[in-house]
């Protein structure tokens, strides 16, 4: 892990490379998670986060998976690339990110979150209230959600 005053002037000076998740069930319904955090503490977004040194960007997903949620995912492939700058991030002051938008599939609906959510919810639609970035909306939209 990085150490948390590195990692703030780390963001303060550079985007941080991260990866954005639509994990698909078997059900055909894709999952979000209420932030416990921020950057957008509150709202419910996708799983992901940063992209370690060294890891490609599947593993990263599907390591990233894992963590946020409990689930053993398959990832399926990179569908785009977003970018969103936070006006607030972990430390209080804005953050850029770089997202990997990341395809993944699930057999399973059992989702464990960890720390940095406080809810989920599997989704069959896209809803007002779900925080995505607009490519993604556009895959979920061409995908029948």
């Amino acid at each position: 892990m990085i150490e948390q005053e590195l990692y703030k002037k780390i963001i303060e000076n550079i985007p941080i490379c991260c990866v954005d998740l639509i994990i698909i069930n078997q059900d055909n319904q894709f999952l979000v998670l209420k932030r416990a955090n921020e950057p957008a503490k509150g709202s419910w977004w996708l799983p992901g986060g940063r992209i370690l040194k060294n890891e490609s960007i599947s593993i990263a997903a599907v390591r990233k998976a894992k963590e946020e949620t409990g689930l053993k995912c398959v990832f399926v492939k990179t569908i785009g690339v977003a970018e969103t700058i936070f006006d607030t991030g972990p430390f209080g002051d804005p953050i850029h990110t770089i997202n990997a938008i990341c395809l993944l599939n699930v057999n399973k609906k059992d989702v464990i979150i960890d720390e940095t959510s406080t809810d989920f919810k599997w989704c069959d639609k896209i809803d007002k209230s779900l925080k995505l970035h607009k490519e993604i909306i556009k895959y979920l939209k061409l995908t029948g959600f």
